[in-house]
């Protein structure tokens, strides 16, 4: 995850400046998820920038099949870009003082999870999709979304069976049955 004042024009300069392709580059309005995406080839990988709404949380992500070359390639860019760290994000969700700020900060945090599931990172997100409080519980279910961890889909498809609220009961079937189709609930 990207920090304050870094974003698509210090991503673009960056990966330009490597003589990388573009490849993508797709705009949408939606009430939640992915605003603004870009992305570029560079040899045997790609470099994806992307904004997502409601929160503007913007970030940049590296895919490819080696995954030597993806880690390679996702060391120069943080060393470049300094993202915000596993325990400043952790930190925001503990310290967030307003149900807006907590929900924000999970949101962050799902985007800005490891890999791999991170007990820090689980607990969290785990806790606020079973908080009293229903706009904590969309913000751990996006969280969960975006961490995409198999570890996670138990709890959203409890979610999406019998949360309290239909929209959001709603949404967590659509997530559950998405990540049982793209391999994230393996």
């Amino acid at each position: 995850m990207l920090p304050e004042g870094i974003g698509e024009a210090e991503v673009t300069d960056f990966v330009e400046g490597s003589q990388a392709t573009k490849v993508k580059e797709v705009n949408a309005t939606l009430h939640f998820g992915l605003t603004r995406e870009v992305a570029w080839e560079l040899g045997p990988f790609h470099i994806h920038y992307a904004e997502e709404h409601p929160y503007g949380v913007r970030f940049v992500m590296v895919t490819g099949e080696d995954r030597s070359d993806v880690d390679g390639a996702t060391d120069l860019l943080a060393r470049f870009l300094q993202p915000v760290s596993a325990d400043d994000l952790l930190r925001a969700v503990d310290e967030a003082d307003s149900i807006e700020d907590r929900r924000a900060s999970l949101v962050r945090a799902g985007v800005g999870a490891p890999l791999t599931l991170d007990e820090p990172f689980f607990r969290r997100i785990t806790d606020a999709m079973c908080d009293r409080t229903g706009e904590i519980r969309e913000g751990g279910l996006w969280a969960a979304v975006y961490a995409f961890w198999p570890e996670l889909l138990p709890l959203i498809a409890e979610m999406g069976t019998s949360d309290p609220e239909e929209s959001l009961r709603d949404q967590a079937a659509s997530v559950a049955d998405l990540m049982r189709r793209e391999g994230g609930g393996q």
